[in-house]
């Protein structure tokens, strides 16, 4: 029959280690996500009339087109197979697409979710029709 052991320097590692690491956390919660958001390049603020309410239309339309340029780009670089995509492989899975030319065929199937969803509506209307 198996002994259970206890390691008491394990123990005591874990401890020392997870108490640590809640008191930093507890310290200043507001610093820590500030130093996270500056490493990742965001700009915080604490003056509240820096921040806009809203975003410009042009500044909108900007990150639309840069988001489907950026799309396109990974698209066109997961059809090469230069680098793996989990989310496009299922889409692919699902659709079961075969060939590359079916896949370049219906491209916005698989990279645009909005219009999958839709695709997908429309399959479930016409089949159990609409409640």
């Amino acid at each position: 029959m198996d002994t259970l052991t206890f390691s008491e320097n394990s123990f005591f590692n874990l401890y020392c280690f997870n108490e640590y690491v809640k008191d930093i956390y507890e310290q200043n919660k507001t610093e820590h996500l500030k130093n996270i958001f500056y490493k990742n390049a965001f700009k915080c603020s604490e003056m509240i009339d820096e921040i806009p309410s809203q975003l410009s239309k042009e500044l909108k339309s900007d990150m639309k087109d840069i988001l489907c340029e950026c799309t396109e780009e990974i698209f066109n670089k997961w059809i090469e197979v230069e680098i793996m995509h989990a989310n496009f492989d299922i889409i692919k899975n699902i659709l079961k697409f075969s060939e590359k030319e079916d896949i370049i065929k219906y491209e916005k199937y698989v990279y645009d979710r909005a219009t999958l969803t839709s695709w997908k509506n429309c399959i479930i209307n016409e089949r159990y029709g609409t409640y």
